[in-house]
């Protein structure tokens, strides 16, 4: 088929429109005749039966029918995508379908091009956890919701979020946090894995894992610096103001302003906006823990041996070691924290992570510990105890057990604030032998309907 070339001027308009249409490599042949102007002076029908051309790292679907919308005033390329397409997800193809950025600026009564049919590479990411107040592009959060390019999301400030990646990679959002999922390019079969998350404001913890034979490009970015991620743990802080990086495992370069700073594991670094990134500083180590009981209810309080000039400590009680399922991130002060006063835990097993936090306000390494959170149930009556030496033993008995207990926590200690307690269970009889060679020993007892059901300690014993 031969095509006339001729424009003419009454065409003109119909000529520029159809320019936005971009034409693949193959049809850019003599078979054409007139190359790319045969699609310019062509019928509309023609023009527009011809396939968009995929850009780099995106599948070869085709994006190959388009229709006309006229933008309203307050149009986004997100908010199109999501009335014209379904979702906000799809702005990026609409940005690449008109050659244009996707933070463009659209003016109210240009027109724009939507395609009709859009890649699809079927890969997401999941949401594996959420707590609190969660949003995916700005709707309240599913469970196994999908995270696609172009997805948003946000925390409150008792909000949670973690989502796991097709390689294991595991990103958790904190509490007012906000971030987008820009670039995503993992499937098994790719050559290289590419994740890219941009980020304004919030904290986020990652724990990335290459695939075996993969190589792995992770990048979180904000408006002024990025960390580039290369099988490593790591956290980062952001706001308007500076961004604050540090890595617990592995590598990660920061970069702004043309420059890159290394973060070697033991490191962070903060970087302030319209500034170069700061020098590696060194982690606080990880603070440890004096004594944990075996289980803790509202008022009993876990301690650690604080760090030299830290005044400050960042606390997580989460369902699993990994943090992944978090219920409250926290920060304390001085030496000891309620664990069973933080809001949003229930009796149940939990685990307790400890960081110092420096002067710059960086998250040193962790300390982690099981903890049992008990409830106190007010109908069972605190048990009364005595306490005698006999030789170099210290007996503590339970007076009159009550018939229906299924046991008794018993607590001694050298100080009367229990700091340091030695914690045992006992049956119910209620007795307990100790051999400690101090005597001025405190006792205290309470009673056991279940590990994590308790009642209130009784009255303080002293050995006479």
């Amino acid at each position: 088929m031969k095509f006339a070339c001729a424009v003419q001027s009454h065409r003109q308009s119909t000529a520029k429109r159809l320019a936005r249409v971009a034409v693949p490599r193959a049809a850019r042949s003599s078979v054409f005749g007139c190359l790319v102007t045969a699609v310019l002076c062509a019928p509309a029908s023609f023009a527009q039966s011809q396939p968009s051309v995929p850009s780099a790292g995106e599948p070869s679907a085709s994006v190959n029918i388009g229709r006309d919308i006229v933008v309203v005033d307050g149009d986004t390329l997100r908010s199109i995508a999501r009335r014209e397409l379904g979702r906000r997800a799809y702005a990026g193809f609409i940005a690449e379908f008109n050659s244009m950025q996707l933070d463009d600026v659209l003016i109210a009564g240009s027109t724009l091009r939507i395609p009709i049919n859009v890649p699809a590479r079927g890969e997401a990411a999941v949401v594996v956890y959420f707590k609190g107040a969660a949003s995916l592009n700005g709707s309240p959060l599913e469970d196994s919701a999908a995270i696609v390019v172009g997805d948003s999301l946000s925390t409150g400030t008792d909000g949670f979020i973690s989502m796991e990646f097709s390689n294991g990679s595991v990103v958790n959002l904190q509490p007012e946090s906000a971030a987008v999922l820009q670039v995503l390019n993992c499937l098994e079969e790719d050559d290289s894995c590419v994740i890219e998350i941009q980020t304004t404001n919030g904290d986020l913890t990652s724990d990335v894992e290459p695939r075996s034979g993969q190589t792995l490009e992770f990048r979180v970015t904000t408006p002024y610096a990025s960390a580039a991620v290369r099988g490593t743990v790591f956290d980062m802080s952001a706001d308007p103001e500076s961004l604050r990086v540090t890595v617990t495992e592995g590598l990660v370069d920061v970069a702004a302003l043309s420059a890159s700073v290394p973060l070697d594991e033991g490191f962070g670094s903060v970087t302030n906006a319209g500034e170069a990134p700061g020098q590696p500083v060194e982690l606080l180590p990880a603070p440890a823990f004096r004594n944990v009981p075996g289980r803790v209810a509202a008022g009993d309080t876990l301690l650690w041996w604080p760090l030299s000039d830290v005044g400050t400590y960042a606390a997580r009680v989460s369902r699993d070691s990994a943090g992944v399922e978090t219920l409250a991130d926290v920060v304390a002060s001085g030496d000891r924290i309620d664990v069973a006063a933080i809001a949003g835990v229930e009796p149940g097993e939990y685990f307790l992570s400890l960081r110092g936090i420096d002067d710059n306000q960086l998250r040193g390494f962790e300390s982690s510990t099981r903890v049992v959170v008990a409830g106190i149930e007010p109908d069972l009556t605190p048990p009364t105890i005595t306490v005698t030496r006999e030789g170099n033993d210290t007996l503590v008995n339970v007076v009159e057990p009550a018939a229906g207990a299924q046991g008794f926590e018993i607590q001694l200690s050298e100080s009367e604030d229990f700091a340091d307690a030695l914690t045992v269970d006992v049956g119910r009889l209620g007795t307990a032998v100790f051999r400690i060679d101090n005597d001025a020993l405190f006792a205290r007892a309470r009673r056991l309907a279940s590990p994590t059901a308790v009642s209130a300690f009784g009255p303080i014993a002293q050995t006479n």
